[in-house]
């Protein structure tokens, strides 16, 4: 694809279909996509995709996105940008506040209600 030519109308979502198809043969047993997508580092992104999605939203991408605009290279730069932006936001905040969380509620009871 030449700088500058935009995607074909519907290859995103074509991409999508499959890479959600994939998702669904991985999750259904133990075959080669279920080993493929449990490796660690789809795990992982599995565990960071909360802050990639929270850094998508952010004004700070607006620009960088505004920048690629159709180009696959660009997309491609954006995505990386984003999901640096949420290992970084993943392994110095989400991940001490989780264990700060955990740490001071380990004590708590939990009391059954009746129904």
């Amino acid at each position: 694809m030449a700088s500058g030519e935009e995607l074909a109308p519907g290859a995103l979502d074509l991409v999508c279909a499959v890479c959600i198809g994939g998702m669904v043969l991985g999750l259904t047993g133990k075959n080669k996509v279920c080993r493929f997508l449990g490796n660690r580092y789809f795990v992982y992104a599995g565990v960071i995709s909360y802050a990639l999605y929270l850094v998508q939203l952010t004004p700070i991408m607006e620009r960088p996105a505004n920048l690629a605009g159709a180009s696959l290279v660009g997309a491609i730069a954006v995505y990386a940008i984003a999901s640096f932006a949420a290992f970084i936001l993943y392994e110095t905040i989400e991940q001490p506040a989780r264990a700060l969380i955990l740490r001071r509620t380990k004590h708590w009871q939990v009391r059954q209600v009746a129904v």
